[in-house]
């Protein structure tokens, strides 16, 4: 048994992590801030920060963490692989020289929804409307966690996620990892759009996707350039392009799990890019897209499902 499974557990030309990691890094802009919530779309970006020394300006914030008070005192205090710190205000030292349990007990809270406003300066609002004027834009504070009467289960990662956009959008671009269920940025999804693998939280509002996973609006250049663009080597500095050559190599080892996340991972890529441009009528476009994702993942070497396939020809 072992003997023909070698080639799964050999991983020989399997890249998947790696590329999986890259794509997701390169799809922030400069300094960015962005939220991650499992295992895999956390630990392969922080070996290859580490290993690699790619995007290393990047700062990853894993929410399952963010309910640490040791962990929210890294974000404040070190510059891990060099990165910037984060801007936390609502966090004191008091706080998170407490007890983990004290912490928690201080930060967990039953409420109903409240609006957050944010005040934007000048310059961030000129680079997303062109018109250099402050503004502010506001939200509706809400959890994954609803509760009887109309409240909700606030967590302390909710309020890091709350402290975050608050306190650094001036300064930073934020993003939260394509990986992650749309429920945790409920309530800022009227000021999200997308860039890659990545949700990108603006200040300008825009139209709440129905189905997070397909639609949604992109800022079409950024998008486009990261989409179409293939890295041929690892780049440690921002580059707007992807690595895919796992699943275009016949000799891949891949296993079950790798075909699992590549396919529903590029099929969000491709897809939202192609509805987004079937939404405008520009069919060459959307053609464009889809016929880029099957080059980069050929049906005749990924284990596609036929699910996927039909929905794919569907689109």
């Amino acid at each position: 048994h072992q003997a023909a499974k070698w080639g799964e557990y050999s991983r020989r030309h399997n890249n998947v992590p790696l590329e999986y990691a890259y794509n997701i890094l390169q799809s922030c802009e400069p300094d960015g801030i962005i939220f991650t919530a499992g295992d895999n779309d956390t630990f392969p970006l922080w070996a290859i920060q580490d290993v690699y020394g790619v995007r290393t300006d990047v700062r990853i914030v894993n929410l399952s963490l963010g309910n640490m008070g040791w962990y929210i005192k890294q974000l404040k205090d070190q510059h891990s692989w060099g990165a910037k710190t984060v801007n936390l205000p609502s966090f004191t030292e008091a706080d998170l020289a407490m007890s983990d349990e004290d912490f928690e007990r201080k930060h967990y809270a039953s409420a109903p929804p409240s609006m957050v406003t944010v005040n934007v300066s000048a310059a961030t609002m000129a680079k997303y409307t062109g018109v250099s004027q402050p503004s502010t834009f506001s939200w509706k504070y809400v959890t994954q966690h609803k509760e009887e009467g109309g409240k909700y289960l606030y967590s302390v990662a909710d309020e890091l996620v709350k402290d975050i956009v608050v306190n650094n959008i001036n300064d930073r671009p934020i993003y939260f990892s394509i990986a992650m269920p749309p429920s945790y940025w409920d309530g800022l999804d009227q000021h999200a759009i997308f860039e890659g693998l990545v949700t990108r939280i603006v200040p300008t509002e825009h139209p709440s996707p129905s189905n997070a996973q397909l639609n949604g609006d992109i800022d079409e250049a950024l998008y486009t350039q990261y989409a179409y663009r293939l890295a041929p080597k690892i780049e440690t500095k921002p580059y707007r392009g992807m690595m895919m050559e796992s699943y275009r190599d016949p000799e891949s080892n891949r296993s079950a799990l790798d075909e699992q996340y590549g396919t529903s991972t590029y099929i969000e890529l491709y897809g939202r890019l192609a509805n987004y441009f079937m939404s405008r009528n520009r069919m060459a476009d959307a053609h464009r897209a889809m016929d880029t994702l099957m080059a980069r993942m050929p049906a005749k070497i990924v284990d596609w499902e036929y699910s996927e396939l039909q929905f794919i020809s569907q689109i």
